[in-house]
């Protein structure tokens, strides 16, 4: 019986010897083929039923981001029209104080919706209106000193 050593010494000697191989029958080697083919056929349908699914749920995903994305710009504005349509029915029913109504005109920006409502309601001309913004402005800085006072402290203005 060869050993190891004696192996690799015919190996790198370069004497390689091949035995003898078995001869297999025509209907044996038809019958390894045919399996060989279906058990590659299977492979090849598993692997595209796992291709299949992925695609699947990559598009379920994709479609349903787009679908979120479009629904909630469609909210958005259709929320927008019905916050419009509950301040202006509030404003009409119940009117803001004083006090309010300046603190939103002093946090408007000059040229911005809420300052153009404050110009065609008032019925002021461009020039009034800056004064009128200026001096929101002013009183609102006011109000907001006399709100961080805490009641001790207003009440030794009042005395």
């Amino acid at each position: 019986m060869p050993t190891n050593r004696n192996r690799r010494s015919s190996l790198l000697s370069g004497a390689l010897q091949i035995k003898e191989q078995p001869k297999m029958s025509f209907v044996r080697t038809f019958l390894i083929t045919v399996t060989s083919i279906r058990y590659r056929l299977f492979r090849s349908i598993v692997t595209l039923g796992v291709i299949t699914v992925a695609v699947a749920f990559l598009m379920n995903i994709l479609t349903e981001s787009l679908i979120k994305k479009s629904t909630i710009s469609r909210t958005e504005e259709m929320l927008e029209k019905y916050r419009l349509a509950v301040k202006w029915a509030s404003r009409l029913s119940i009117p803001d104080a004083v006090g309010e109504i300046l603190s939103q005109l002093a946090r408007t920006q000059r040229d911005g919706p809420v300052y153009m409502e404050f110009l065609k309601m008032g019925g002021f001309s461009e020039n009034g209106m800056q004064i009128y913004y200026n001096d929101a402005k002013e009183s609102a800085g006011y109000l907001n000193f006399f709100k961080g006072l805490d009641y001790s402290r207003r009440r030794r203005l009042c005395s």
